[in-house]
C-alpha cells in the first residue's frame, strides 16, 4: 500500500492527500483545523492552542496516547 492511499485514513485536516495539488485559502485553512481538534479532541481551537501555548502537553506529547495532540500542535501555526 502507497502512503498517500493511507494517509487521507490518518490525516483528517488532509482529505484530498493522494489528489494532487489543490489551495485554500487562510479562512479554510483555518477551518479545517477547528474541525480537526473538534473531531479529534473534542474542544476548540482556540483552547487547543491556549493549553498548548501553556504547555500543558510538554512532557506528553510524544506518548502515543497524545498522538492526536502532536497531530495537532504541527499544525497549529495555521491557526494562529
Amino acid at each position: 500500500m502507497s502512503i498517500s492511499s493511507e494517509v487521507p485514513e490518518l490525516n483528517p485536516l488532509y482529505p484530498h492527500a493522494g489528489g494532487g495539488v489543490f489551495e485554500r485559502s487562510r479562512e479554510e485553512s483555518r477551518e479545517e483545523f477547528r474541525r480537526g481538534v473538534r473531531e479529534m479532541l473534542g474542544m476548540s481551537a482556540e483552547e487547543f492552542i491556549a493549553r498548548l501555548d501553556a504547555g500543558e502537553w510538554e512532557r506528553v506529547i510524544d506518548d502515543p496516547d497524545y498522538s492526536d495532540h502532536l497531530f495537532l500542535s504541527l499544525y497549529a501555526d495555521v491557526y494562529r
